[in-house]
């Protein structure tokens, strides 16, 4: 009976905290209605982010947090890309086995670096040139270059502590012939009403304007 009612007492705040959740977006919408963009945009980022770590906990990556839930939750075919240049750029070169900042910065050469690739791609085109310990720690770590995190590193970090929330720009990224899509307050928007599954209590929950 204890057991029912710890589950019943998890399931009620998961609810209460997405139903809150529910009512940040709307006051987002508010504040964009209202010519606040930027203010609803780093918000959002925010939101986030706070969402992430809570459905991550006891991660305290907050990138990778943000970038994994993002990825998985957002419904957003762009989030997961790869793109070369963002990914030699934040790979932490100190922690890679030897001789795989050489052999990897090699490999990438003959590619385009703006390009936009999926993960098992790149992966795929890498594996040959790489030992099987280089590539176990790339694909710990090939996270870094999605467009995912891009936007944690380009827009939640300096929209907090510099205030700069225009949004991202992917203008020499392309993916199945078309250029990468502009993250800003709509595509982050999107995601905050993406399908979240709240620790396990049934089906993930659908966005709010599709809900009975």
């Amino acid at each position: 009976m204890a057991n029912n009612d710890e589950e019943a007492t998890k399931k009620d705040f998961v609810e209460a905290y997405f139903e809150e959740l529910e009512r940040k977006i709307a006051f987002l919408r508010d504040l964009e209605a209202q010519g606040h963009e930027d203010e609803a945009q780093l918000l959002a980022l925010v939101y986030l982010d706070g969402l992430s770590n809570w459905l991550r906990h006891p991660s305290d990556g907050a990138a990778r947090n943000f970038s994994s839930v993002v990825i998985e939750h957002g419904q957003d075919a762009q989030f997961p890309l790869i793109i070369v240049h963002w990914l030699v750029n934040a790979l932490p070169w100190k922690s890679a086995p030897s001789g795989a900042e050489h052999a990897i910065r090699q490999a990438v050469a003959a590619m385009d670096e703006y390009a936009a690739q999926t993960r098992d791609e790149l992966l795929c085109a890498l594996r040959v040139g790489l030992t099987a310990n280089q590539l176990s720690w790339l694909e710990a770590e090939i996270w870094r270059g999605s467009v995912a995190n891009a936007a944690y590193v380009s827009l939640r970090s300096p929209g907090i502590h510099q205030l700069a929330t225009h949004g991202l720009s992917f203008s020499e990224s392309t993916w199945q012939g078309m250029v990468l899509e502009r993250v800003g307050l709509e595509r982050l928007l999107r995601a905050l009403e993406g399908r979240w599954a709240p620790s396990g209590f049934g089906p993930p929950r659908p966005p709010p304007g599709q809900r009975p």
